[in-house]
């Protein structure tokens, strides 16, 4: 039996999709990984509003990092969980939680995700 000849640039296509795949599930297996740990370790943080492409960037300032808290302190999870946690606290488990962990992977799953779509 022959096998076909490969069409020129057909496998190079479907390896370039093959790696696309394996790199978006591999994305979402570290989001379920990291969302677990932060869930049982309990060191996840309830964000007031959700800004994704400006929520990458930490507040700058005294004034912003003062304003941020403020909203954190109105939430459920301040009052019912955190409530007297110092700003130092919020800082710590802001870095922790937004950047280090589990916002960051979410954002690049979704534009590895989306990467096929506006690249033709």
């Amino acid at each position: 039996m022959q096998s076909t000849p490969e069409i020129a640039g057909n496998k190079h296509s479907s390896d370039a999709r093959l790696w696309w795949l394996h790199a978006v599930c591999l994305s979402v297996m570290v989001i379920l990984l990291v969302g677990g740990i932060t869930r049982l370790t309990g060191s996840g943080l309830s964000m007031v509003d959700w800004r994704p492409v400006s929520g990458i960037l930490p507040p700058i300032g005294d004034a912003g990092w003062a304003e941020e808290f403020a909203r954190y302190q109105e939430s459920p999870q301040y009052k019912l969980v955190n409530q007297g946690m110092s700003l130092s606290e919020f800082k710590y488990i802001f870095f922790l939680g937004v950047f280090t962990s589990y916002t960051r992977p979410n954002r690049r799953s979704g534009l590895s995700g989306s990467l096929p779509m506006v690249s033709g």
